[in-house]
C-alpha cells in the first residue's frame, strides 16, 4: 500500500526513491531489494545503504542502457550494489 503525503521533497524531489525504500524497509526489513535505474543524482544511495544494513538487496542499472547513469551510479561508488544488471537481463 502506498500513501501519497505533503512532506517536503527529499533529493530535490517528491516522492524520492529515498522516501519509498526507507518505508519499505521499515515494514519488510530484508526482504526488500531495492532497484535504481536511471535517474539523475544520488536520491537512492542513502536508503541503499539501509537495505543492506537490514540484510536486504540492491540492485542497479548497468551503465549500458542508461539514459541518466546519476542513481545507479551513485550505488556503485558507494559499493551498496549486491548486483548491476542490463534492463534487457532483467526482462528475460
Amino acid at each position: 500500500m502506498f500513501l501519497l503525503t505533503e512532506d517536503p521533497a527529499e533529493s530535490f524531489c517528491r516522492s524520492a526513491v529515498d522516501y519509498t525504500l526507507r518505508s519499505a524497509v521499515s515494514v519488510y526489513g530484508s526482504g526488500v531489494t531495492a532497484g535504481n535505474f536511471t535517474g539523475m543524482g544520488c536520491d537512492g544511495t542513502a536508503v541503499c545503504r539501509r537495505v543492506r544494513e537490514s540484510s536486504g538487496r540492491a540492485l542497479v542499472q548497468h551503465l549500458d542502457g542508461c539514459a541518466v547513469y546519476g542513481m545507479p551510479q551513485g550505488v556503485k561508488r558507494a559499493e551498496l550494489a549486491d548486483e548491476e544488471w542490463r534492463l534487457v537481463e532483467l526482462a528475460g
